[in-house]
């Protein structure tokens, strides 16, 4: 193994050349994916070899929070589609029609309680995405991921009818010496927009910074007692 990132539970192997004959898969382009657009996820679900699922992709920029026990991750980005991703897929690719890879199938939702089989729910990791996750690995070891470091909760319907404030994602901590305390961020301010992207919760903030590379400046839209403002906001690599 050359690295993995526990983040994405993404991982680079190297394998010999005389070791095994590969077939390597074509890399589609994920940003041109759009809604309805007919997919396949292959795998061995339950231990099934080569066995795959068509299906369409459902949406696009997907939150998921995958983490088990105390273990934090998510899927950022992600590509939701019905192809069912039972146990077993997860690895495995999200093919286009002209058998271009195009996502890494990452996980399935469930019915609360647990049980059953796919309910239509089912995400992957974007194919640009996987790839930037690879190239990081390869040439580094490890994987770096954007943040404008903060922490946030969402304004729900409920809480900004009690409140009055805006919908957005509102600053509960700003970690110090990451951009946002240096572009002068405070708890209690409302975040309603990241690089001329609306955001209305927590998630829709982690999907529009990850879009950003550390280092670059993005425009951060908030309010604060009631006044609109802007930021320009450094992106930290943690």
């Amino acid at each position: 193994m050359v690295g993995r990132d526990p983040g994405t539970d993404l991982a680079v192997l190297r394998v010999p050349p005389d070791a095994a004959t590969l077939t390597p898969i074509a890399a589609g382009d994920s940003s041109a994916l759009v809604i309805g657009q007919p997919v396949v996820a292959a795998g061995s679900p339950l231990g099934l070899n080569s066995t795959i699922t068509a299906g369409v992709v459902s949406a696009l920029n997907r939150y998921v929070d995958v983490g088990q026990g105390g273990r934090p991750s998510a899927l950022v980005n992600a590509v939701q589609t019905d192809a069912a991703i039972n146990p077993g897929n997860s690895g495995g690719p999200l093919v286009d029609c002209d058998g271009r890879q195009v996502g890494v199938n990452s996980a399935g939702a469930q019915v609360p309680g647990g049980g059953g089989g796919s309910i239509g729910l089912n995400f992957a990791i974007p194919m640009d995405f996987a790839r930037s996750v690879a190239d990081q690995i390869i040439r580094t070891g490890k994987v770096t991921h954007p943040s404008i470091g903060v922490l946030a909760v969402t304004v729900t319907d409920e809480m900004a009818q009690a409140t009055g404030l805006p919908r957005g994602a509102l600053v509960d901590q700003v970690l110090p010496a990451m951009g946002a305390a240096r572009a002068g961020l405070r708890e209690g301010d409302v975040l309603t927009g990241i690089g001329g992207t609306a955001v209305g919760s927590v998630d829709e903030m982690l999907v529009a910074v990850r879009g950003h590379g550390p280092g670059q400046p993005v425009e951060v839209a908030y309010v604060r007692d009631g006044q609109s403002q802007t930021a320009s906001v450094p992106v930290t690599a943690i």
